[in-house]
Order: structure tokens, then sequence, then C-alpha cells
């Protein structure tokens, strides 16, 4: 079944909404109504293109908003969130479209099953009220039952979970070495909070960092590879400008 409507994603509604109410001093409601008319709005238009992979202006508008509503994000200008927008969805894109090339895609299955978990999630006492009832009002707003988002969100999560199994097969093909005192008391000198961590978690923590570091050269690599194709014209300012 194809809906017509767009969706948010579950991890807004069950990771953030509670900050960016009590932030944004706004009513569950009030939020709900923000970003069901944000997303009505959109339409299923393709605003550009990575690898082939196609990205919609609800694409954008979900990307959009979970940017700009984030209490962290407060200080960051319109155009900086437009970039910052821009950036994630095409590294969403090339990652997913890279994960694919390798072999990697997950099946309908797996994505069922975790948007299982996720439903059981949104529907545990570990939710606050205020994420459940901005859940209940955006889908009010957009004229969704529960069975036809957790259908849609079984669906994008297929995306998610194939970008993440890349991520899972690089660190296993990395075979970080060692670290070196030099790189210890680098460590040290980064996070004096870690003085009195033994030498062997410092040890571990300075392999994880390097590990992190390699991820991220490979993600830069994969994403400077990418053949992006900007069909909007008013995005091609704004990619000449997170490409320069």
């Amino acid at each position: 079944m194809k809906l017509k409507k767009p969706i948010f994603l579950a991890a807004i509604a069950v990771l953030g909404i509670a900050g960016i109410i009590i932030y944004r001093n706004l009513e569950a409601t009030s939020l709900a109504g923000i970003v069901g008319e944000n997303l009505k709005q959109a339409s299923d238009r393709v605003i550009l293109t990575v690898n082939g992979e196609p990205a919609t202006e609800k694409c954008w508008t979900m990307w959009y908003l979970t940017i700009r509503l984030n209490p962290q994000n407060s200080g960051m200008s319109d155009l900086e969130v437009k970039k910052e927008t821009l950036r994630k969805i095409i590294e969403d894109k090339a990652l997913y479209s890279e994960a694919v090339k390798r072999g990697l895609l997950v099946s309908e299955e797996e994505a069922r099953k975790y948007a299982q978990e996720q439903r059981a999630i949104m529907e545990s006492p570990q939710v606050v009220p205020e994420s459940k009832e901005f859940f209940h009002e955006l889908l009010k707003s957009q004229g969704l039952s529960e069975e036809e988002y957790w259908e849609e969100v079984a669906k994008a999560s297929r995306t998610v979970l194939t970008m993440n199994r890349l991520g899972e097969s690089f660190r296993q093909s990395v075979n970080v070495p060692p670290p070196t005192p030099e790189e210890i008391e680098a460590l040290k000198a980064k996070h004096p909070e870690w003085g009195n961590v033994s030498p062997e978690i410092l040890a571990q923590k300075a392999s994880q960092e390097k590990l992190n570091q390699l991820w991220e050269e490979f993600k830069s690599q994969i994403v400077k590879n990418a053949q992006v194709e900007i069909l909007d014209p008013s995005l091609k300012e704004i990619y000449l400008a997170i490409t320069e």
C-alpha cells in the first residue's frame, strides 16, 4: 500500500520531542501542527539524485525540520540549517547506494522486525507523555492510522539499517593497531576528565577514537566520489557552498 501523505520518522518522536517542547515552550499539539503542516505542503517532487538515488521534497522537509527543531541547533541560521540538511541527504544517499553495491541491503523482514521494536519502545513507559502526545497528534494531522505509520517506518528503516550494516562491515574489516604512547598522551590531553582511567581502558578508548576517525574518512571519500545531480535550482548555490 502506498500512502499519499508524508510521515515523520519515529526517531524524532521517541528521542527528541520532549526536549523540543520544553525548549520551544510549545504544547505537543502545537508542535505537531507545525510539523504536520510543513509535511503536508511537501511533495514527491525529486529535488536531487545521488548515484541515481532520488531525494524528494518530502525527504528534504523531514531532515530540515529534524535539524531546525533540535535545541542544540538554536544558534544556526536558516542558511546553515539548509547546508546541513543538504549534507545529510547527500551523505545518506551516498552511503546507502554504496551499501547496496556491496550487497549489504537489509531484507524487508529485518526492517519490519526493527519497526516492531521501535513501536514497542513508543508504547513503553520509558517514553515521556509529551512524546506520545506529539506522536498521536502528528498522526491525526496527517490522517494516518498507527498501522499505516508503522508500515511506512518499516520501509524507511530498511534504508537506515542498510547504512548501519555498511558501518558494521567497515569496522569489521579495519585492523586498528595498538595506540602509541604519544597517542595515549594526546588522548589524555584532549580528555582531562579521563586522568584516573586505567591504561587498558585508555588504550581501548584511543583505538575506538582511531576507528571512528577512519570511519569518518571512509564516509568522506564515499561522499566525495558520489555523483550528485541537483535538480532544484534553489539548491544549486547551497550545493556549491558545501562543496567549495
